[in-house]
């Protein structure tokens, strides 16, 4: 091929393929009002779902996206996709909605968030006849779906256990008073952490008390952190503190992501919580971000 013209061909605009191979007719087609679209692979499995105001325009944009100004991801998305279909909805939050539910049902591969709430994670505090506390969590919906002892759901389930090991290593700092954090005993910092988190006994007062941990899981006070903060022992070596302080920090972290916002959504959809099931979760927090 000349020279000259593997230039010129290299300034042509990428194709539109939407535009190719699935001609003017279809888009004509499409509704203008708000419902889900599904774009699939033409052998019956759906790529990705997604949710719009106005469903015409929507696809529109894929048909007229320019291959070369989107991202790789986009771009195999539109290149794979064979089949177009939607749903009609009668408002844009009845569109939100259908779409959490299509998204649970048939995880797409290009689809990420919402897909897999059966791994949200949940939080249970149980209480020994003899007053010790222990942790419990797992994933997904508890068993038997008896909801009255657990606390969440809770996305982001990696934040839950580091979570769980800082309220761990914070207890065993107050109690046991170690010199170093090589005294800490193993599930503190493993990094499997067991279903099974028994705290240190016994726990002086107000941790001792139950209501103070099911205020912090149910989202209605970070009273514990103050507590926590307020029983470190003022001796600590450099390097216990820096763990506790840093122990702290993503204890607030997760309270603001977890339970202070699961006791918000709760009380504006009218639930009592503290449980929430994982998909009530993301309904509620795309509800909550479609109004602002």
């Amino acid at each position: 091929m000349p020279k000259s013209l593997s230039r010129q061909l290299t300034f042509l605009p990428p194709p539109k393929i939407w535009e190719s191979r699935f001609g003017p007719t279809l888009f004509r087609r499409i509704p203008t009002q708000p419902g889900v679209y599904l774009l699939g692979d033409g052998q019956g499995h759906v790529l990705y779902v997604g949710k719009a105001i106005n469903l015409r325009r929507r696809l529109l944009s894929y048909k007229n996206l320019p291959l070369d100004r989107c991202s790789r991801k986009t771009a195999r998305l539109i290149r794979q996709t064979k089949a177009i279909s939607w749903e009609i909805l009668p408002t844009p939050e009845a569109a939100l909605l259908r779409e959490n539910e299509l998204l649970r049902l048939l995880k797409p591969k290009f689809n990420q968030l919402n897909t897999r709430p059966e791994h949200y994670g949940r939080i249970m505090l149980t209480i020994s006849p003899t007053g010790a506390l222990t942790l419990t969590w797992g994933r997904g919906h508890p068993p038997s779906q008896i909801t009255a002892h657990w606390y969440g759901a809770f996305k982001g389930l990696r934040r839950l256990q580091v979570a769980l090991q800082a309220l761990l290593r914070l207890c065993i700092i107050i109690t046991a008073r170690p010199d170093s954090p090589h005294q800490l005993p193993h599930p503190a910092y493993a990094e499997k952490i067991p279903p099974t988190l028994p705290l240190p006994a016994p726990l002086p007062p107000p941790l001792n008390s139950p209501q103070v941990w099911h205020d912090f899981f149910a989202g209605h006070n970070d009273l514990l952190l103050l507590q926590l903060e307020s029983l470190l022992p003022p001796n600590l070596p450099l390097s216990l503190r820096r763990m506790a302080e840093l122990d702290l920090k993503r204890l607030r972290t997760f309270y603001t992501a977890g339970p202070l916002r699961n006791q918000s959504l709760c009380q504006l959809a009218g639930l009592p919580g503290p449980w929430l099931a994982p998909e009530e979760l993301d309904d509620l927090l795309a509800l909550e971000q479609a109004a602002r």
